[in-house]
């Protein structure tokens, strides 16, 4: 057998604002067998998670658990690699060999287990005597030979010693206060109760004391009452400093409006076929919300720039972030230079960035240097909200539910309308109150009336 060549598994370099990661979860197990490009780990930093895979295969060697946190360049696992080994499972069976007998074997019967209905005998039955052996014992009950019926029963306040029970059923109702006689056999009425059928009752939640007194005992009580302390994610941690900073330091406001989306949803309605055929993806909301806003940062560059200590930083292109909720919390792709995009582009680049957000894919580099962000809570049923500024920007504009709501028409009718609530929260040092509502009305305009989007103007 020749010597091991042992693989270090390293944290790797995920921008330079990143210097440490959290480890998530182990995706292969201590000790496995590992294939190269398999993934083994999963790492979160602040602002993103990431999978790290095998560059060897062979066994895998864990050096932290989960929850550790870890710097870059650090060395969290190696794969070891030996040729000529024996394969998983002899290794398995060399390993067990060795191991001392455990206290389960030591304190099994020495006797044949029961036969059953064929003759056979069964392990699980072994297993049920060498329990009930122990637990008889600690009562002072005798067990007859040749495993006759209990000759008394056990002192345990909610317990049946019917003979066709196990005795393991008969522990572990009894550790749980459950009445066998209220648990429903999975073999029929009458029949042998289970450890799972006993499981299967203490799940539906229906308690043994239930079935004696219409006052929950204590003991259902408690097994209903339950607090889990676990440390936040290192992403979550991020948003909830950002967040916090951004209502600490900055002036916020917000103003709304709402836009009528007939003809945004007349435009889908006709041509989202044709686009999805021609351009390969889907016509969504999205583009035209980007599209308006751009239009409108233009007109008031103020919300698209920042306050950087006694300076304000204005910036002559529109790179537009998009928030984009995942089970790790919310991700804000950016999509760069949105001004030069159209609106096939802007729907192309955000379903690639919002499906590798959600897959854990997205690079740093793709969540940096936002000038402006749009946040959609309508997708979730949102109806009206102040979003909060994504720092160091100055303003974002929040999308919502549409809903039919009455509408009074320019000849004076009243129809119903699909109409949308839109927020604009900015800050106020840099933004005033005009500026503010002029834009939010310079998006609305542009979203009712979507020929001008084309045209520009």
């Amino acid at each position: 057998m020749t010597s091991p060549n042992i693989f270090e598994v390293k944290v790797p370099e995920a921008g330079e604002s990143v210097q440490e990661a959290m480890i998530e979860s182990w995706l292969a197990e201590e000790g496995s067998q590992v294939n190269l490009d398999d993934p083994i780990v999963e790492l979160e930093t602040d602002k993103a998670s990431m999978e790290l895979v095998a560059e060897a295969a062979g066994t895998l060697k864990t050096l932290v658990t989960v929850g550790e946190m870890v710097k870059v360049g650090q060395v969290i696992a190696t794969i070891t690699q030996t040729e000529g080994d024996p394969d998983a499972q002899g290794t398995k069976n060399a390993r067990a060999s060795t191991k001392e007998p455990s206290s389960e074997a030591q304190d099994m019967p020495t006797e044949p287990p029961l036969p059953d209905a064929s003759g056979t005998g069964k392990a699980e039955l072994k297993a049920e005597e060498s329990a009930a052996i122990q637990a008889t014992k600690n009562e002072g009950v005798k067990t007859a030979q040749n495993k006759k019926p209990v000759s008394q029963p056990p002192q345990q306040k909610m317990i049946t010693t019917a003979a066709i029970h196990g005795p393991a059923v008969q522990v572990l109702a009894s550790k749980h206060g459950v009445h066998l006689d209220s648990v429903t056999s999975s073999s029929g009425a009458g029949g042998r109760v289970q450890k799972q059928d006993v499981m299967n009752h203490l799940k539906s939640g229906v308690s043994a004391e239930s079935t004696t007194s219409t006052a929950p005992s204590a003991s259902a009580l408690t097994t209903h009452r339950q607090s889990q302390k676990q440390p936040l994610s290192m992403m979550r941690r991020r948003i909830a400093q950002r967040l916090l900073s951004a209502t600490q330091n900055t002036a916020m406001l917000t103003t709304f409006n709402e836009v009528n989306m007939a003809e945004i949803l007349a435009i889908r309605s006709r041509h989202k076929d044709a686009f999805l055929k021609h351009h390969g993806t889907k016509l969504g909301f999205m583009g035209f919300f980007i599209q308006a806003s751009v239009l409108a940062l233009k007109a008031f560059p103020k919300i698209n720039a920042y306050i950087d200590g006694d300076h304000m930083i204005s910036h002559n292109y529109m790179d537009i972030g998009v928030a984009v909720a995942t089970d790790k919390g919310l991700v804000v792709p950016v999509i760069q230079n949105a001004e030069s995009r159209d609106i096939f582009e802007l729907e192309s680049a955000l379903a690639d960035l919002a499906s590798r957000a959600r897959d854990k894919k997205l690079q740093i580099h793709e969540m940096q240097g936002g000038t402006f962000t749009i946040t959609n809570g309508g997708v979730f049923g949102s109806l009206l909200s102040t979003p909060i500024i994504n720092p160091p920007q100055s303003a974002i504009l929040g999308m919502h539910k549409i809903e039919q709501r009455p509408k009074v028409m320019a000849d004076g009718s009243i129809k119903a309308q699909p109409m949308m609530y839109l927020a604009l929260s900015y800050d106020h040092r840099i933004v005033d109150g005009k500026e503010a509502v002029q834009f939010l009305v310079s998006v609305k305009n542009f979203l009712e009336d979507p020929i001008r989007l084309l045209l520009k103007v």
